[in-house]
């Protein structure tokens, strides 16, 4: 392997890496991970035809035929992200629940915030997810509702869990 060969695998290495973490970590969309996907997708087929045909040294098309299906892996793993926050999001919104349930049944009435948990029925608050933009849990308390939200695919797509009703629903 030479070094431009090995510079082209570390850039794709990167690269697939820079969009896992954009939408693992952050969006959780898979809009800039379905999008890249289709790129690679798309460039390796025309070099699939070219190699057909001929124009593409078997060298070349090995290594970089290589180098595509190692991106497709790797942002393609950033997908795989959005129903692992949401498996973590809810696992975590069930350990709230408990505590706001063990907060009533010693006070009598929910918290009016999250952090009323802290440190009797919850270390800290957690949470939500793995996302760093809109990971958190939303906590809505007035007299007659009290709801715990979070985003499962940001902007939309957010479960909230009524205390009152004891039951989940969708929004979006």
């Amino acid at each position: 392997m030479n070094f431009f060969t090995q510079r082209k695998t570390v850039t794709t290495i990167l690269s697939g890496l820079v969009i896992f973490f954009i939408e693992g970590f952050f969006f959780n969309q898979g809009v800039f991970a379905g999008l890249a996907l289709a790129v690679v997708l798309i460039s390796a087929l025309i070099l699939c035809t070219r190699r057909i045909f001929n124009k593409v040294d078997p060298t070349v098309f090995k290594e970089s035929l290589s180098r595509k299906i190692l991106f497709l892996f790797i942002a393609g793993a950033s997908i795989a992200m959005i129903p692992v926050n949401a498996a973590i999001s809810r696992s975590r919104a069930e350990t709230v629940i408990a505590a706001c349930e063990g907060y009533k049944q010693k006070n009598g009435v929910y918290p009016e915030t999250l952090s009323a948990l802290v440190p009797q029925f919850l270390p800290a608050v957690p949470n939500a997810n793995l996302r760093l933009f809109m990971g958190e849990f939303f906590y809505m308390s007035t007299p007659e509702h009290h709801m715990l939200l979070y985003a499962v695919v940001p902007p939309f797509g957010r479960e909230n869990y009524s205390f009152e009703e004891r039951q989940w629903h969708s929004i979006d």
